[in-house]
């Protein structure tokens, strides 16, 4: 009928095909030929990871798989603790993590994947910012058929993540086995990414690693460029990247269940003659479910703290859970022994709230952190005060389309009210960073020294667990009473002269006279 074909025209589908004819008239010989040449990398690619997919993961991502085996095996070793247990199992894992090393080392550029050439193959077109937009929105869609939404909060196999963030990992995992032409490619490729403002990894929040390297040829881009570093802590689903969107026009992802994996940042220009750019970091929800890992909440919380002028913690509720968590960071901050940025400033955001904090409640819940702060002597590890907790309200309202239908589909709006609080609320947090901006400048000027900080701090948070493992400052301090005590003993059952007599006796001793000699002198200390 009429009135079908009239609605088939008007569909948002032919609408959109409408639009792209004319806009293609539109365009000049060479736009129109870089455009097709886009889309025809687009599809090839695309069609090699639904083909991936189906497959495991050493068909797609033959070397960034390998990596991925290495780094779980690594991680295990990590989580061998300080205190021995599954000491049994370090033998192997070790074996493991040197054969997939070697593995790794005997790489071949050219044998890197087809999913890897095709990639490289888009970035290395004029085009390559546009297509690469093009293609996340593509791959956004493929993840929402493919997945349930459930899904999208666990941990997914390579070959079925479907998203830019592996694609990039991929590429920075093989660009050190490449010609220098095609590292040059994938190199240059990732500096327009990073200025033009998309967000770029800093931590494999999967693998837990920092591609220190690649990273730092990327932010060579950037050298002597004054930079000023803001990060975001809070739970999974919390609304964390909508407000550093809303706050500073970045382009962190934005969807129900879990977004941002890891650490990532993004570079904003700023016009203050202060500093040329802000980095604002996006982190992992914390407690996320699916890894149920408080020891990396811990170890997230620690890095912004240490490597942060200002961390913005961004909650529901004042909780005694995140009361303990930064008072725990705080304390692990003291100790951690290396530079850090000196008292940086941490600023609450209570979201969904009606424009104001929660009165006796929050109140009560504000004192209790700042008490806890002051008794274990950690007022100037972070700087904390009633003027640093805010109240945001909702950001978003779901309205359907035509009230007098109830079939009608919600859309979603942004609440005016919201935007307006987050405007004003970024001018009050960009002031109070510049007060700690003003007593790091010896440590670190431009993104690139940045990184190098950052590295720092990050391979002192893998060689020394005890920073994240306990779950409060009353067991770390057991703990250093138990080792303090164990050290004093050693130390009189072991004097130098008994020392090396026990050091030249192993040699003589077979092994159960040696754990018998052993026995006689700690007995005591291990009942």
């Amino acid at each position: 009928s009429s009135k079908g074909v009239e609605f088939l025209a008007n569909s948002p589908r032919a609408m959109q095909e409408q639009k792209s004819k004319t806009i293609t008239k539109l365009m000049n010989d060479s736009d129109r030929s870089a455009m097709d040449n886009g889309a025809r990398t687009i599809y090839s690619l695309k069609s090699s990871l639904l083909d991936a997919s189906s497959k495991n993961s050493e068909y797609g991502y033959p070397v960034y798989s390998l990596f991925v085996k290495y780094r779980k095996t690594m991680k295990e070793l990590t989580k061998i603790t300080f205190y021995g247990a599954r000491s049994n199992e370090m033998l192997t894992l070790q074996s493991e993590s040197v054969t997939f090393d070697q593995k790794l080392k005997k790489t071949k550029g050219d044998r890197c994947g087809v999913i890897f050439d095709d990639f490289v193959n888009l970035v290395q077109q004029d085009s390559r910012l546009m297509n690469l937009d093009i293609l996340s929105a593509e791959l956004k869609r493929s993840k929402n058929l493919f997945l349930r939404e459930n899904e999208f909060a666990g941990d997914i196999s390579i070959e079925k993540v479907f998203s830019l963030e592996v694609l990039w990992r991929n590429a920075i995992v093989c660009y050190q086995y490449q010609i220098k032409r095609i590292q040059e490619v994938i190199k240059t490729s990732y500096q327009q990414y990073i200025e033009a403002g998309f967000p770029f990894e800093i931590v494999d929040g999967d693998n837990f690693y920092l591609h220190h390297e690649f990273l730092s040829c990327a932010l060579s881009l950037f050298a002597r460029k004054r930079v000023l570093v803001i990060s975001i802590i809070g739970p999974q689903n919390s609304g964390k990247s909508t407000l550093l969107n809303y706050m500073f026009g970045t382009l962190f992802d934005v969807r129900n269940g879990r977004c941002t994996r890891g650490i990532y940042g993004s570079l904003a220009k700023s016009n203050s003659k202060d500093f040329d750019y802000i980095m604002i970091i996006d982190t992992e929800g914390l407690s996320s479910g699916e890894k149920g890992d408080l020891e990396y909440d811990r170890r997230i919380v620690l890095f912004c703290l240490a490597v942060s002028h200002l961390v913005i913690v961004n909650v529901t509720n004042l909780t005694s859970e995140l009361n303990n968590l930064v008072t725990l960071c705080a304390h692990s901050l003291q100790n951690i022994g290396v530079s850090r940025v000196p008292e940086p400033m941490v600023h609450f955001v209570i979201n969904q709230q009606q424009g104001k904090l929660d009165g006796k409640k929050d109140e009560k819940a504000m004192e209790s952190l700042l008490e806890n702060l002051t008794k274990h002597n950690l007022q100037d590890v972070i700087k904390i005060t009633k003027e640093t907790f805010h109240a945001l309200p909702l950001a978003y309202k779901s309205e359907r389309l035509c009230e007098q239908d109830k079939d009608s589909p919600n859309a979603v709006r942004t609440l005016p009210n919201f935007i307006e609080v987050a405007q004003l609320l970024c001018g009050t947090l960009m002031s109070s960073a510049k007060t700690c901006f003003e007593k790091s400048k010896t440590i670190f000027s431009d993104p690139e020294q940045w990184l190098d900080f950052a590295k720092t701090i990050f391979d002192i948070l893998l060689k020394f667990p005890d920073l994240t493992y306990f779950t409060d400052i009353y067991e770390k301090t057991q703990d250093d009473e138990i080792r303090n005590h164990i050290r004093h003993e050693i130390e009189n059952k072991l004097p130098p002269e008994r020392l090396r007599k026990l050091v030249n006796d192993t040699c003589k001793l077979s092994e159960k006279n040696l754990q018998l000699e052993v026995n006689s002198l700690f007995g005591e200390i291990y009942e």
